[in-house]
């Protein structure tokens, strides 16, 4: 069983998909499986997803029909998973590097937990400034709940 299940929805991001898995298999810690999940097999993203499964037995994709959505597809992906922890990454977003191995390191410190959250830092392709978008919602948690600056 992987560390890690990490579910990439791709709808309607299909030419930046190819960068969002790169950026997963890129990653110095390895224990994960990748579970790109697609429109319909004959889509773009399915093809981009395709091509990654070639290169590497880590990635899975499956499919989720564009009518169930965002929460559909990632269902589909939670379905899928057999990983002990789930992580969720858009298919227009990548991870840095070493964030596995933060959050696998964090995780053998604290045990194991139902939640790790963790902040990360929205960069617009489009236009615009990075953005924490996780910022307010961790100032304002109830307490026993704790921003990432209180334990990196």
């Amino acid at each position: 069983m992987p560390r890690f299940s990490i579910i990439v929805p791709s709808h309607g991001v299909a030419g930046r998909l190819g960068q969002a898995l790169d950026s997963v298999l890129a990653q110095s810690f390895g224990d994960f499986e990748l579970i790109p999940v697609c429109d319909a097999a004959g889509s773009p993203a399915a093809g981009v997803a395709a091509g990654h499964a070639e290169q590497d037995s880590r990635v899975a994709p499956v499919h989720a029909p564009p009518s169930e959505g965002l929460a559909g597809a990632r269902n589909a992906g939670v379905r899928a998973a057999t990983g002990t922890y789930l992580l969720f990454l858009d298919g227009d977003d990548v991870l840095v590097p070493g964030a596995l191995a933060a959050l696998d390191a964090r995780l053998a410190e604290t045990g194991p937990v139902d939640v790790l959250p963790c902040e990360h830092e929205r960069v617009p392709w489009w236009e615009g400034e990075p953005t924490r978008p996780a910022a307010p919602l961790l100032e304002h948690a109830p307490g026993g709940a704790f921003a990432p600056a209180r334990a990196p």
